[in-house]
């Protein structure tokens, strides 16, 4: 059977994409959590304010951050109290 050779750059390049398709996972469940954990304020009896709105539409955009999928703790918004 013949092996086909895999340079140390290319490991190093498939080792960094799976490390940053992990990341992106991570970042994807985290966010969904915090919107599943938001999901109240949409219910008929709350009136969803302003800055719950804007809040749920930066986790839903949190993918076109330009950190992405790195993201540092000050890129993902700030819950309202």
């Amino acid at each position: 059977n013949c092996v086909d050779y895999i340079s140390p750059e290319t490991q190093a390049e498939q080792i960094a994409a799976a490390g940053l398709k992990n990341n992106e996972d991570m970042v994807r469940n985290s966010r969904n959590m915090k919107l599943t954990e938001s999901d109240w304020m949409g219910l008929s009896d709350n009136a969803m304010t302003e800055e719950w709105i804007e809040y749920r539409q930066s986790l839903r955009d949190i993918t076109a951050n330009e950190n992405f999928p790195t993201l540092e703790e000050s890129d993902w918004p700030v819950k309202p109290s």
